[in-house]
């Protein structure tokens, strides 16, 4: 079984940079653009969840970056279907 999860790990370490800068970037648009939309349209809920949207995105960032952790992988990977999904209902 440790044969079959290495192999997977070294088939996937390729993806391991692109999915943190991706991650990052893209918690860094969501939250100014959440910013924007508050300051054109007071009390729009679209803003403040792409402001969450955003968090989300930038802790899944975060916690992809961190090696070698397997809770912090899985949490970071959980972070971000939330900020996805959180992102499709702004």
């Amino acid at each position: 079984m440790s044969e079959w999860i290495s192999t997977i790990n070294q088939k996937t370490k390729w993806m391991k940079w692109p999915c943190v800068i991706f991650c990052l970037l893209i918690g860094i648009y969501n939250i100014i653009d959440g910013f924007i939309l508050l300051q054109d349209i007071q009390g729009d809920r679209s803003g403040i969840l792409l402001i969450i949207s955003g968090s989300f995105f930038l802790l899944s960032g975060v916690f992809q970056f961190l090696p070698r952790y397997l809770t912090a992988n899985i949490v970071g990977a959980l972070s971000a279907v939330v900020g996805l999904i959180i992102f499709f209902t702004a």
